[in-house]
């Protein structure tokens, strides 16, 4: 679609025009010329189901769509390879980036938003003939194996076996996203075991396990639908293009009843557009609930496994508050404020004293800070211009280091430390507003800080895991070798080493796994830094079980 041209389009004409006027491009005033372009009038006709015509006449077009009827003085202007502009003196008018090809003998230009209701800005062609539709393209033989003669309707039977391919053509949902999944080839298979459950495989996933209660959803989708009815089809016809509807529905019951069905192009059945799209779609959320990533292609098991620093209750044995440290600036001619809170940690029962005395020590670390940046604040505001204060409604600085998402794991305390600095006057080195984060994580009987090789047993199989997973989740750095670099390796190996509050990898642990934090340095030439979830089924071996829990 061709990109709108604004270098054409002038200050809005004033006043409202009549609700009759459709949009188009505006000219500079003068006498419209058509001069070395006299070949140009005539009748042009829009090359598509329904499309509008255009008169061209000396110094006049006229579009004709349906019952609308439009006119407009024009004049030419600039001739590219592209074609010669069409200026338009109205603007408001049917079409606008108006071009003439003399040698295509083509006229051409883009519509608005308010003239289609879909978006507008849609390339028309306008050629002297009219519009021919393009013949339907004629595809290979059309083979038809139906048998009218099987059952139709069904006795409720448990599945034992199914096998279902299918190709879902992109369904345009207009403003809204396509549902999931997505245009392409899916495949299933699913085989029943004697206890009632499945396993499910396809070509897209890992195999999973189907529980009886989803079999019996699956039963239940498919006598309520009109499925049934299909049973026999059996039509297909060759060459079909890509992307084609197509599917191909075999199944078999407990008590010796069989179903199949097929069809693909035009011999689609509607029933299949709706019910069996469902009965698709379950199969297909069957492996989203099972850890399938739609939009990644990834997978994490849901099924138990260790499972690193899964919360066995809130922080009831430490309490977390913000002590605030506020001091006013003498001689200043101006009033304002500024402050700034630092973390205070105390217990509440009987908590470890290892883990007592780190968290007060970083209490201390942070209240020194605080004390720093408040004395950065002050020199900062005192430091002002007089017409930055003088221009400033409102006139604070602050800054914070607070504790948040506070909980006791297996094995260790996490919580998140944010960190905030702001000047309502737009100053000093942060502007307005830089609001960082950092993660901590405890050991609580030590009261050591982890970083994340201290959640693992091989610190060289975690980084090759680690490198593993930057790779399929950033397929541009991993073509361009980026983090395989044994600079990049050596740096990666030092960041999980140490904790994010001395410069490495911040981590904070979930039910699929651990999300990664990335420094600066291990992310260069990118707007934000990396993150990453390695998951838990990819680690399982060399997992520490210190800190993990079966789940």
């Amino acid at each position: 679609m061709k990109k709108r041209s604004f270098l054409h389009i002038q200050k809005q004409i004033c006043g409202f025009l009549s609700a009759g006027l459709c949009i188009g491009m505006l000219c500079a005033c003068g006498a419209p010329s058509s001069s070395g372009h006299s070949g140009i009038e005539g009748v042009w006709y829009a090359q598509e189901p329904g499309g509008a015509v255009l008169t061209v006449a000396k110094d006049t077009l006229r579009y004709e769509h349906y019952d609308y009827t439009s006119k407009t003085k024009y004049s030419f202007g600039e001739t590219t390879s592209e074609g010669t502009q069409i200026l338009i003196r109205d603007e408001f008018w049917s079409l606008i980036d108006i071009l003439y090809d003399s040698d295509a003998d083509t006229i051409t230009g883009h519509d608005l938003p308010h003239t289609d209701g879909d978006g507008g800005y849609h390339l028309h062609v306008f050629k002297r003939t009219e519009y021919v539709p393009t013949p339907e393209p004629v595809y290979g033989e059309r083979t038809d194996r139906s048998d009218p003669d099987v059952p139709k309707e069904f006795t409720e039977s448990r599945i034992t076996g199914l096998q279902l391919t299918v190709t879902e053509p992109f369904r345009d949902s207009g403003d809204m996203a396509p549902e999931q999944p997505d245009a392409g080839d899916y495949s299933y298979t699913l085989a029943v075991k004697e206890d009632g459950t499945a396993v499910l495989s396809s070509d897209f996933c890992r195999d999973i396990t189907v529980s009886g209660e989803q079999m019996e959803e699956l039963g239940r989708l498919f006598f309520e639908s009109g499925l049934p009815s299909l049973n026999g089809l059996d039509i297909f016809t060759e060459g079909m293009p890509g992307g084609t509807q197509y599917y191909d529905l075999s199944i078999a019951f407990e008590d010796g009843q069989e179903y199949h069905s097929s069809a693909n192009g035009k011999d689609v059945s509607v029933i299949w557009y709706t019910e069996g799209y469902r009965f698709h779609q379950y199969l297909f959320d069957l492996f989203c609930d099972a850890g399938y990533n739609a939009y990644t292609g990834g997978f994490h098991s849901t099924g138990p496994m260790k499972r690193i620093g899964l919360p066995e209750g809130e922080s009831a044995a430490y309490a977390v508050r913000t002590e605030m440290i506020k001091t006013e600036l003498a001689g200043q001619a101006y009033d304002y404020t500024a402050d700034t809170k630092y973390p205070v940690f105390t217990a509440e029962g009987d908590a470890p004293a290892a883990l007592m005395e780190s968290l007060h020590q970083i209490s201390e670390q942070y209240r020194e800070k605080a004390e720093a940046a408040l004395q950065e604040d002050y020199e900062m505001m005192a430091a002002a211009d007089e017409s930055v204060w003088r221009n400033a409604e409102r006139r604070y600085a602050y800054s914070f280091y607070t504790p948040s998402r506070e909980t006791v794991r297996k094995g260790m305390f996490t919580f998140w430390l944010s960190e905030g600095h702001s000047c309502s006057m737009g100053i000093g080195k942060y502007g307005y507003g830089y609001y960082p984060d950092m993660r901590f994580a405890i050991d609580e009987e030590s009261g050591r800080i982890l970083a994340v090789n201290d959640l693992f047993t091989d610190e060289e199989a975690l980084c090759g895991a680690v490198t593993d997973a930057l790779c399929r989740q950033y397929p541009y750095e991993e073509y361009t070798g980026y983090f395989t670099s044994g600079e990049y390796s050596q740096v990666l190996k030092e960041a999980l080493s140490v904790p994010e509050s001395e410069g490495g990898i911040g981590f904070t642990a979930g039910y699929e796994g651990l999300t990664l934090f990335f420094t600066d340095e291990l992310s260069k030439d990118r707007d934000h830094p990396f993150t990453l979830t390695l998951y838990y089924d990819s680690v399982q071996e060399i997992l520490d079980d210190t800190y993990c829990s079966v789940r």
